[in-house]
């Protein structure tokens, strides 16, 4: 049966699954993306959100959310937002940031609830696009 054809149930993952396409895959995009887990760790960040925080993406993996966007931010910020993505709920939301040569970014992030293998959710994935704010003529 060809994929996408009616009472196709899902495949199972062949033997020569390779993870490492999936990273290529999201390290390819435009947008920074993230993976947080339920004790707001980062899982995963692909290349484009470590080069604008000039680190490498295996910087992230394991640290708290809260030690790259600071305290003031996860609480008032990151946090409720997470945990209602973390409760089933997609969660989209713009703010402001400079990036660490001072160039202001307009940024929508778009939080989408990650299932485990069992259906129940064990993390969040984050998409960030970004967008350059442009000074304005007083």
């Amino acid at each position: 049966m060809k994929p996408g054809m009616p009472g196709l149930a899902y495949l199972p993952v062949l033997d020569v699954y390779d993870p490492s396409v999936h990273e290529l895959a999201l390290d390819c995009l435009r947008e920074r993306v993230a993976i947080i887990g339920l004790d707001y760790r980062y899982i995963y960040c692909n290349k484009r959100n470590a080069d604008f925080h000039e680190k490498r993406s295996s910087d992230f993996v394991g640290k708290p959310l809260f030690e790259i966007i600071d305290m003031e931010r996860f609480e008032e910020r990151a946090k409720p937002r997470l945990d209602q993505c973390f409760g089933g709920a997609c969660v989209s939301y713009d703010y402001e940031i400079p990036d660490t040569c001072g160039r202001l970014f307009a940024v929508n992030c778009r939080m989408t609830p990650l299932p485990g293998t069992n259906g129940t959710i064990i993390g969040a994935v984050l998409v960030l696009s970004m967008h350059p704010m442009f000074a304005r003529a007083g």
